[in-house]
């Protein structure tokens, strides 16, 4: 196993900091989500274009975030992570169903992962906003630059994008 890199101990640093800290303030809690989620989803956002790849590390801050800001309700973190790990099971089972049919991936295996963990940040109630606007600006820009992306275009940026904005608009899960 490969020693973490600066960016990856300083989100896992971080998430744990969001997790941990059930006796600090709530808008100090929120505060430490927000920044921690901010720098995990610029850093994936930069590795999936780069190198089409969506860093596991990034992915389990993103997650990890989430469950820090649902620590004190368990009702709701019970049911974001019912909905997180049904969204993950319906996602991996219809794209290894379309893989065998087509022969071509639709979506990353990253790319599900990030979206079960940004169920976990945006709570289950805002999930299919953070997937719309994940998918109108990924068609907005797979329509656009068709010719540019000829073998399709990495959607973590977008999925990046939609969890902060749905985060930002919505709150932590509530």
């Amino acid at each position: 196993m490969k020693r973490p890199t600066l960016v990856q101990a300083g989100c896992l640093f971080f998430a744990y900091l969001v997790v941990a800290a059930p006796a600090l303030p709530q808008s100090t809690t929120t505060f430490l989500g927000t920044a921690c989620l901010a720098l995990a989803l610029i850093w994936l956002s930069l590795t999936d274009l780069a190198t089409r790849e969506i860093p596991d590390v990034a992915t389990l801050t993103v997650a990890l975030v989430g469950v820090g800001l649902a620590w004190g309700d368990a009702a709701t973190l019970a049911s974001n992570a019912l909905v997180a790990g049904t969204i993950l099971l319906t996602l991996g089972v219809g794209t290894e169903l379309i893989w065998r049919k087509i022969g071509q991936d639709v979506l990353g295996v990253g790319d599900i992962k990030l979206i079960g963990a940004g169920i976990l940040v945006v709570g289950a109630s805002s999930a299919w906003i953070m997937i719309l606007l994940a998918s109108a600006g990924g068609i907005l820009v797979a329509f656009l630059a068709r010719r540019r992306y000829e073998q399709g275009i990495p959607f973590g940026p977008f999925l990046a994008y939609a969890i902060f904005i749905t985060f930002l608009n919505f709150g932590p899960p509530s």
